[in-house]
């Protein structure tokens, strides 16, 4: 019997105002649907990978954007995938954010 071990990674990145950042991840990384909104803005969501696959990296795009927000990518040639969400209670309004993976090329 063969035995597969898993192991989740925490990936950061700060928006700032561009909501769309490209990171390095480990191959056939499956994205998690858990997200986090720092005080500071930095938006951190989790992947889990097979043991022994980081390091064969890939990049993969993923865009952070506010309900009633647009989400910008080619419909031609590509496709968003919600991956989470997180309510985010840090101001005096309450806001949701949304977090996509954007598959294919721009």
């Amino acid at each position: 019997m063969s035995k597969t071990v898993m192991k989740v990674w925490k990936y950061s990145f700060s928006p700032g105002d561009e909501p769309k950042a490209t990171l390095d991840i480990p191959a056939g990384a499956q994205l998690l649907d858990l997200l986090e909104v720092s005080e500071a803005g930095t938006v951190s969501f989790w992947a889990s990978h097979i043991v022994g696959s980081e390091d064969a990296k890939e990049p993969r795009t993923v865009q952070f954007v506010g309900t009633g927000h647009a989400l910008m990518y080619d419909t031609d040639s590509q496709m968003a995938v919600h991956v989470a969400s997180c309510i985010d209670k840090r101001g005096y309004y309450t806001f949701v954010w949304h977090l996509f993976e954007i598959i294919g090329e721009a």
